[in-house]
């Protein structure tokens, strides 16, 4: 014998209540959890990090200053000689205040040096390489350049 199809039905009935209780407790009685985003530590101070600097000029100059416009630095970072050779590159230390590099870039050509160009390459540790490229007017030059990461 099959048995009877009412009572088929009324333990499917059954089976299925059973289930679908607390399976529409889960579902459907959920809360709605914001998570609160988190807060970024305040930075303290600027961050001294090592940095790749290489600079390139078309013509060499007679002189050519570099200074860091952080708060309190008036210090010559980098003062090339007439007979430094282009590509010139060193790793010094610069302040990274708020992923932002500034620098005073000054030189002076030779009498008759057509308008040069010099570009100036950072790339601090752990950061991707910047570039700006800056020209001289009447054989000098004196540029602010800002180099910024986005954090």
């Amino acid at each position: 014998m099959r048995g009877s199809p009412p009572i088929h039905l009324l333990i499917f009935s059954l089976a299925f209540a059973l289930l679908a209780f607390p399976l529409s407790r889960l579902t459907f009685g959920r809360k709605d959890i914001t998570l609160p985003r988190p807060v970024e530590a305040p930075s303290i101070g600027p961050k001294t990090t090592n940095t790749h600097l290489r600079l390139r000029f078309s013509h060499p100059p007679q002189s050519l200053t570099i200074r860091p416009l952080s708060a309190g630095e008036s210090t010559e970072l980098i003062k090339l000689s007439p007979d430094t050779l282009s590509p010139f590159e060193e790793t010094v230390a610069l302040n990274l205040d708020d992923h932002t590099i500034e620098l005073s870039i000054e030189a002076t050509w030779p009498d008759q040096t057509p308008d040069a160009a010099i570009t100036l390459d950072l790339e601090p540790d752990g950061l991707d390489l910047q570039s700006k490229t800056v020209w001289s007017t009447d054989q000098s030059l004196s540029e602010i350049l800002t180099f910024q990461w986005r954090p």
